[in-house]
């Protein structure tokens, strides 16, 4: 979840945003996150499914996650096919890329 987070996080309101970063990328617990936040724990649990259910929607309806994951593997399995060094040049391109949009939302690319 945390990798979608990253890719469509500017989409959700600023509160939800803020919560499930705490959650997911601070690994805070709900108790730490409500008296952050000055709410019942409750409340936060309720803006977490809120953002899981929007980042799921997005990724359903966007599909970039999933596109970025066949990507990649594309590019590794065509480098393993071949010696050509412009290739694998332009493969360790797409995979260096690829790695950055990880490093960049936060996220495990196989951790949806």
């Amino acid at each position: 979840m945390s990798l979608l987070l990253g890719y469509y996080g500017p989409l959700l309101s600023e509160r939800t945003r803020m919560i499930a970063e705490s959650y997911y990328y601070d690994d805070l617990s709900l108790s730490e996150i409500s008296d952050n936040e000055g709410m019942t724990r409750q409340g936060v649990l309720d803006h977490i499914r809120r953002a899981d259910t929007a980042l799921t929607n997005y990724e359903q309806k966007l599909g970039f996650a999933r596109k970025l994951t066949v990507a990649a593997s594309a590019a590794e399995r065509i480098a393993s096919l071949t010696d050509d060094p412009e290739v694998l040049r332009l493969c360790g391109e797409i995979s260096a890329q690829t790695a950055d949009e990880q490093n960049l939302t936060g996220g495990d690319i196989f951790g949806i």
